[in-house]
């Protein structure tokens, strides 16, 4: 598969580029995807900014986004701490990131998508963040 660099993107711009990146995500089978999910694991794991890292979010994959899952043992390993999002209550389009432990109880949100429980305090601010989707512009804004 050839990938393309991926400059900023204009808010018109953004529905037709989710639509055909969800639609070459769906082309992949489930070993393609669990083996460019474990390749970028490996990847992050060289990156500074992750090896230097306190704490990290991580997004958990919906739709056949690509999984950072595999990234989880890694980061415990080296006492990462690892928060995860939740939707904000009452507000749209917000989130606060939470606390990510074994223990941790996950719930639906709106949206279906697994977050913990959003009753649990809010984080402070996180070193590095690992999108699930893992498509963002060249301003590191979500796609």
């Amino acid at each position: 598969m050839a990938y393309r660099l991926m400059t900023h993107t204009t808010p018109s711009d953004k529905p037709a580029l989710r639509r055909e990146l969800k639609r070459r995500r769906r082309t992949l089978t489930a070993e393609q995807q669990k083996q460019a999910a474990l390749a970028l694991c490996q990847r992050l794991k060289r990156l500074p900014e992750i090896r230097r890292a306190k704490r990290i979010s991580l997004y958990l994959p919906v739709n056949s986004e690509i999984d950072p899952t595999p990234l989880i043992p890694w980061l415990r390993q080296r006492r990462i701490a690892i928060y995860l999002p939740v939707l904000r209550p009452f507000s749209a389009n917000s989130l606060w990131f939470v606390a990510y432990r074994d223990t941790t109880p996950m719930v639906k949100n709106r949206f279906g998508i697994a977050e913990p429980c959003p009753a649990l305090c809010c984080s402070p601010a996180q070193s590095a963040a690992c999108l699930g989707a893992g498509y963002a512009d060249c301003a590191a804004g979500r796609v």
